[in-house]
């Protein structure tokens, strides 16, 4: 398991696949918007949901336009990809002037923000933290130099890939042990962008940022370990007394996740134990037995962890029946490794 980034919007090379009908008679070229301005759209579709609006006369580079025209309001046109500060999103070309001189003085060559997002995850999952710090202060200068408070805080793209940005900073400061800097980053958040929320609505800055300041102040005296195996059996050691107290006291505060299988839910403990959680405390019975334990193994053939597995328990999660819980040993970005995490298993959603 990976602690994940939030959201991104999907890069070109997925556009491209998902529309594989595009051309590009218009594409890589760069065109002023006329008219009175326009929303760049989530998906080709004019009932889908705005990314962000672009004034009158503001320059874009087309990516791609798909080849089948639509008509719309008596008009007919062609769904382009367009990218604007650093944003793709989907505008009807019949609001591009390529013609109009401005496009190629005016147009400001912002690198992808979503490529760039993903370059931020790709340096979290090698471990590159000293990068992944330098890359998500620049994402972050990239967005506030382009775009207004706001206009960050009416998008959610744009509220999302801050976020990941921030995320990614602050998570590499804290596992550099460069605190001060962590509590600086944090705090601006706070004071600058209290309100924002990625594309997930219910999950806010504070609940997003506030579990890597709890590590940090427990960072310490966290229970962590230079290999995998001696934290394994800590934990199996707790699962056979079935002491749920001693299992909470072996989680990391800060950095434990209960993962949600078949579904995208994730809940983020923070400082809070395991054994105050009522949908666990009211189910911790006999019934489950150590089934396996199970290693963990990256790309590369290194052994990152172990999960052992229980089942069969019938706990109700919110309303979805558990049959199955994982209870799983991490490598952290810091080297260090850690009982992080739990995924609990649910029939798949329909």
């Amino acid at each position: 398991m990976n602690h994940r980034l939030p959201a991104i919007a999907a890069c070109c090379l997925l556009l491209l696949a998902v529309f594989p009908s595009a051309v590009g008679a218009e594409a890589n070229v760069k065109a002023v918007i006329g008219a009175d301005g326009v929303q760049l759209k989530e998906r080709p579709d004019f009932n889908a949901k705005k990314i962000i609006g672009i004034s009158e006369g503001e320059a874009v580079l087309v990516v791609l336009c798909l080849k089948d025209p639509e008509t719309a309001l008596g008009i007919k046109g062609h769904w382009c990809l367009v990218r604007y500060r650093g944003i793709e999103g989907w505008v009807f070309d019949t609001v591009l002037d390529t013609k109009d001189p401005k496009a190629e003085t005016s147009y400001s060559d912002v690198p992808s923000l979503s490529g760039e997002i993903g370059k931020l995850e790709r340096l979290r999952e090698s471990r590159k933290l000293e990068d992944m710090e330098n890359l998500s202060a620049l994402i972050i200068d990239q967005i506030e130099h382009n775009f207004s408070r706001e206009d960050i805080g009416g998008s959610a793209r744009l509220s999302g890939d801050l976020l990941a940005s921030f995320s990614g900073r602050i998570e590499a400061l804290v596992y550099l042990q460069r605190f001060d800097e962590a509590h600086k980053a944090y705090s601006y958040v706070m004071e600058t962008y209290p309100d924002i929320k990625p594309e997930v609505d219910f999950i806010t800055a504070r609940e997003l940022l506030q579990p890597y300041m709890v590590f940090m102040e427990c960072y310490r005296s966290a229970p962590l370990f230079s290999d995998p195996i001696e934290p394994m059996k800590k934990v199996r050691a707790a699962l056979e007394k079935r002491d749920l107290s001693l299992v909470s006291k072996l989680a990391v505060p800060g950095v434990f996740e209960v993962w949600v299988a078949h579904t995208d839910w994730v809940v983020r403990l923070g400082d809070r134990e395991v054994d105050r959680q009522e949908w666990l405390s009211g189910s911790w019975d006999t019934s489950w037995e150590i089934k396996e334990v199970s290693p963990r193994i990256d790309e590369v053939g290194n052994l990152i962890g172990y999960c052992i597995v229980t089942e069969p328990w019938d706990l109700n999660y919110f309303e979805i029946r558990v049959n199955r819980v994982d209870f799983c040993v991490d490598r952290l970005p810091d080297g260090t490794y850690a009982f992080s995490y739990m995924t609990l298993y649910t029939e798949p959603m329909q």
